[in-house]
């Protein structure tokens, strides 16, 4: 073997190595929002969505669950569950369209990660 060559695969097998250590490094500065941060972004993302923004109860928002979800790639998502009422029946802005008066109830599941909402479902739909 040349000189060259012991010295290339020298260099590549120390490379090797430290790729453990950036990963791991990496992984503990990507750690995932705390409970409670999610939650409130999950919050604060459905008061100005249109269902709770044209006619939400305030004071009726709450988090009934707030689960973790391990992921294998950095960043885990938290699955926030809130519940919510609104004084008219439908979803969205409703301005200019025939409502039923009545209270209406909506579950939403909120998946935040890294800070951010990256989906979001009312009452299954």
């Amino acid at each position: 073997m040349s000189k060259k060559s012991s010295l290339a695969l020298l260099v590549l097998v120390l490379v090797a190595m430290c790729l453990p250590a950036v990963s791991i490094y990496a992984w503990q500065k990507m750690q995932p929002v705390p409970g409670d941060e999610a939650s409130k972004i999950a919050m604060d993302f459905l008061r100005v969505s249109p269902t709770y923004a044209f006619d939400g109860i305030n004071g009726s928002m709450t988090v009934s669950s707030t689960v973790l979800a391990q992921t294998f790639v950095p960043p885990s998502i938290w699955i926030v569950i809130v519940e919510f009422d609104c004084l008219h029946s439908g979803y969205g802005d409703r301005a200019g369209r025939m409502i039923l008066e009545s209270i209406q109830h909506h579950t939403a599941v909120v998946h935040v990660a890294g800070g951010l909402v990256t989906a979001a479902v009312l009452d299954g739909v």
